[in-house]
């Protein structure tokens, strides 16, 4: 033993209750965790530690110094191994890796009845990893576990060969009464009448998508035999989707019990996973868990080493930092996991980091019901409205010269000669046989002309070829709206083009969309991540770097990949830290009070005046300048010779970035405050300050742009 040293660095303490005071020895871990201990428990527990304990050690210059036990165990082993020594809970649901390396150190310390608390243990893994706890008894010569492992394996049902066990398919002997019981799924299959089969004897076979692992504990849940041991929360995520999938109702509920035992370990795959399957019950359990959280230290048991617990200040810091130095130490970077991808929205995530910051209820997995909006009209759905519009205009021309034809039957007759000028130019020999390539011809129809027949549907093949021909009083995709260009027909119907090789299509389509890209450029990044078009989308997400991310929300969220998300809101903040850094060169923060709120310290407001023309407050949270009725976006110099009668209402526009409000704001703040000091009769001299002031900005602007060109964003 040796004494525990004045200043300790890298050292974390233990997780309750392993962080007692009353503790009078210290375990230290491989990985630098202390363990703060009881002799008395060490010594109950183990023979090893009664007799290092009983033999005297030299007094220590400090009586309150607790000697230090320097362990070769990592945190994760002795963490385990003193939960079973301890008067406390057991761990929950130890992995088999994680119980073989207890069982060692048991032995070694000679923790007696830690041995046989974990050999059983073990046992829970003998019809799932029958091998792997073979080849553990016979590591620890433990003859009675060997035994019983390879007694399991013997027993199991004989796999064909290539069979789940082996990497192939399992056949799993089930019981038709049970399924129906459980499934409404397998009643309806089972009443349905089967042909009769040559050997009576002969069972049916039931092809399912579902691995042995995911079948094999959806099963032992629904029959009468003892829960799975300790599956994982991935397996339990793929056992939820079967369950549902098959409508085994008893099965939902009890999986959904078993994952809120991840709640305070796993709170943010929890979240995905209830986001995932639509159950807000369990979303928002999670989002709570993770919220009331105490901040945790970097490198924590949530990322993967032990858990501290911080103050309340720490935690209101993590909870409210958007623009923190480091990405790492955001919300968004601590409230992201790998387990969301795939599994949630770029709109969940949205709202769970809203949830996060202001406390306020939401439904997670889908936005909350509002008002109905000003949606596109929707397309034809009748199959006589769609034929009808194949029978029209340009449809109808008795001089077609080609048949295309949708996979649901609808038929266009159409102009080849036509069709191939959207095609592109540049690419030769292109023509509309080698386009639709892969296509089947069929033979001629009654009226003597060739017929292909396409994959697309009716609806998508239909606005195709319209967009194909020239107009005709009809809207084109230069007069569409974002509603439109980012429907689900529309994005259908780029997809074919690009295929087809219409390039016509798509320059049109983008042309508009970069029209609009200034407006709403949000929108433009997920409908440009939607279509796979990288370049577009490193547009749109420079365009957002100027804009306050953090609370923008548009409904083609609800579709866009979380991790598309995630990667826009980590470059959002680096340009916002190379904006910060390229304004801190023009300006000193501690030039105004405002200039020091640019910098995170508070945010501009403004106050409605008085009758007197004078700010209606004094608070030192608010501006000094009534709003008037400027909109301009170079605001005129009012002709009063009082300058708080100045208006702001500009810098409220839409499009102006909060930075830039309060940048030009404290500017224009400095100038007016000038001008009150001097009492000039005339604002000549505070024209030639506004005059500086545009010098300036277009000068930082400049800079900011070129600073923003070195950082690469990948969509």
């Amino acid at each position: 033993m040796s004494s525990e040293p004045k200043a300790l660095q890298k050292i974390q303490p233990a997780s309750s209750p392993f962080n007692k005071p009353s503790a009078d020895v210290i375990l230290r871990t491989s990985d630098e965790v202390d363990f703060h201990a009881h002799k008395i428990v060490l010594s109950l527990a183990s023979s090893f530690f009664e007799t290092m304990f009983s033999i005297p050690q030299p007094a220590s210059s400090d009586p309150t110094e607790r000697p230090v036990v320097k362990m070769v165990e990592d945190s994760k082993t002795l963490d385990c191994l003193l939960r079973y020594c301890y008067p406390v809970q057991d761990p929950f649901a130890p992995s088999l890796e994680l119980l073989d390396s207890v069982l060692e150190s048991a032995k070694k310390y000679d923790f007696t009845e830690t041995i046989d608390l974990v050999t059983g243990k073990l046992c829970g893994f003998l019809f799932t990893n029958a091998l792997s706890l073979f080849a553990i008894g016979c590591r620890h010569r433990n003859e009675d576990l060997a035994i019983r492992a390879a007694a399991a394996w013997r027993t199991t049902k004989s796999p064909k060969k290539g069979s789940g066990l082996f990497g192939g398919s399992v056949d799993f002997h089930a019981h038709k009464i049970v399924l129906s019981l459980a499934s409404s799924f397998f009643e309806t299959m089972f009443s349905i009448p089967q042909p009769a089969s040559s050997d009576p004897t002969e069972r049916p076979v039931v092809k399912m998508v579902e691995d042995s692992k995911t079948l094999d504990c959806l099963l032992r849940y629904c029959y009468p035999v003892q829960d799975p041991f300790a599956p994982s929360l991935e397996l339990l995520d793929s056992v939820l989707e079967s369950a549902k999938k098959y409508d085994f109702t008893e099965t939902i509920d009890l999986v959904t019990g078993k994952l809120c035992g991840f709640l305070f370990t796993n709170a943010l795959s929890l979240f995905a996973i209830g986001c995932r399957h639509r159950n807000e019950d369990l979303a928002i359990r999670a989002a709570a868990a993770w919220r009331t959280t105490k901040s945790p230290k970097k490198g924590s048991g949530l990322f993967g080493g032990s858990v501290t617990i911080d103050d309340e200040a720490l935690l209101a810091n993590w909870r409210t930092s958007w623009q923190s130095a480091k990405f790492s130490h955001t919300l968004i970077s601590q409230s992201y996991t790998s387990i969301m991808k795939g599994r949630i929205s770029a709109a969940s995530f949205f709202r769970l980091l809203k949830y996060l910051r202001d406390g306020h209820s939401t439904t997670f997995s889908h936005p909350t019901p509002g008002p109905a909006s000003n949606a596109t009209p929707p397309v034809p759905t009748s199959v006589d409205e769609i034929e009808q519009l194949a029978k029209d205009h340009p449809f109808d021309r008795p001089d077609a010269d080609l048949i295309l034809q949708s996979h649901d039957g609808v038929s266009f007759r159409v102009h080849r000669a036509l069709l191939e000028m959207n095609m592109d130019p540049g690419v030769s020999n292109r023509t509309l046989d080698s386009a639709f390539e892969g296509s089947v011809e069929s033979a001629k129809d009654s009226s003597g002309l060739p017929v292909i027949k396409v994959k697309d549907d009716s609806r998508t093949l239909g606005l195709l070829l319209r967009l194909s021909y020239p107009p005709r009083q009809r809207d084109t995709i230069p007069d569409w709206n974002l509603d439109k260009l980012g429907s689900e027909t529309s994005l259908r119907v780029y997809e074919a083009a690009q295929r087809y090789g219409f390039s016509s299509i798509p320059r049109a389509y983008w042309t508009r969309m970069n029209q609009l890209l200034s407006d709403e450029p949000l929108r433009v990044y997920c409908i440009a991540v939607a279509l796979g078009c990288a370049n577009e989308a490193q547009l749109a997400a420079r365009q957002l770097a100027f804009s306050n991310l953090r609370d923008m929300y548009c409904t083609e969220m609800e579709s866009l990949p979380v991790a598309n998300y995630y990667r826009l809101l980590e470059f959002h903040h680096s340009c916002q830290a190379t904006i910060r850094s390229v304004w801190k060169k023009h300006f000193s923060p501690n030039d105004t009070e405002s200039h020091a709120k640019i910098f995170g310290l508070g945010s501009m407001k403004t106050v409605p005046s008085s009758p007197s023309g004078q700010p209606a407050s004094n608070s030192s949270n608010a501006a000094i300048f009534p709003v008037g009725n400027f909109g301009s976006a170079d605001p005129p110099i009012s002709h009063e010779t009082n300058p708080s009668a100045m208006s702001f209402e500009w810098l409220d526009a839409p499009g102006v970035n909060s930075v830039h409000h309060g940048i030009w704001t404290a500017l224009l703040e400095r100038e007016v405050t000038t001008a009150t000091k001097t009492r000039a009769s005339n604002l000549g001299g505070h024209n030639i300050g506004w005059k500086a002031i545009a010098q300036t900005k277009e000068k930082v602007e400049s800079a900011i742009q070129q600073a923003l060109q070195s950082l690469i964003f990948e969509a």
